[in-house]
């Protein structure tokens, strides 16, 4: 049984940096050209979802999760992408997924700061969650050394969402990119969203 939030997340990992999977992201950042030759990739987040689904599905059928919930709607807060009930306390832990593909969509190229709105509503989002652990959880790839000089925007706008215009800023943690652990091919990041009345750790 899964007691810990980092055993849960370490579960995650093993399934998306499985050698048999590393090829589909480098097939994702490449799926065509634009007209200046560049390649071009897709942002393909119903794949990743997909997977977690999967995933959390042969975690219950193994016993190693007690619970787990897709798209559960919570008055006054909204659609949460996921929540998994782990042998812990707090037991709950609530996820919202994003994909990041950084490089050339068209003639768009994205980079980390594209993806700061998106993500900063979903930090908003959890932030209202009073109870459990919560957590933005960003599939991210490619990941080139190009692209980490780039996070720091992405990383000072994150961190300073406010709960409302004027008000306090919620307070997160952002795991780095970190290619010693992860693969250039794809990077999965956390950031973790902490009660409003407590400093992160």
């Amino acid at each position: 049984m899964i007691q810990t939030v980092d055993e849960l997340f370490g579960e995650i990992d093993k399934h998306f940096l499985a050698e048999v999977r590393l090829g589909y992201y480098d097939a994702f950042a490449k799926t065509g050209r634009n007209k200046k030759g560049r390649d071009t990739g897709k942002q393909l987040e119903h794949w990743f979802k997909g997977e977690l689904i999967y995933l959390f599905s042969s975690l219950q059928q193994q016993r190693q999760i007690l619970t787990w919930d897709c798209e559960l709607k919570k008055e006054r807060i909204g659609q949460i992408d996921f929540t998994v009930e782990i042998d812990d306390k707090p037991s709950l832990v609530y996820l919202e997924m994003k994909t990041m593909y950084l490089g050339w969509q068209g003639e768009y190229h994205c980079t980390p700061s594209t993806y700061s709105a998106p993500v900063g509503n979903d930090v908003q989002k959890l932030a209202k969650c009073e109870q459990g652990s919560k957590f933005c959880l960003l599939f991210v790839y490619p990941c080139s050394q190009e692209e980490l000089g780039r996070w720091e925007d992405f990383v000072t706008s994150i961190q300073s969402i406010q709960m409302e215009p004027g008000g306090a800023l919620i307070p997160v943690q952002i795991d780095m990119v970190d290619l010693e652990r992860y693969s250039p091919l794809l990077c999965i990041i956390k950031v973790e969203i902490f009660p409003l009345s407590l400093e992160k750790a």
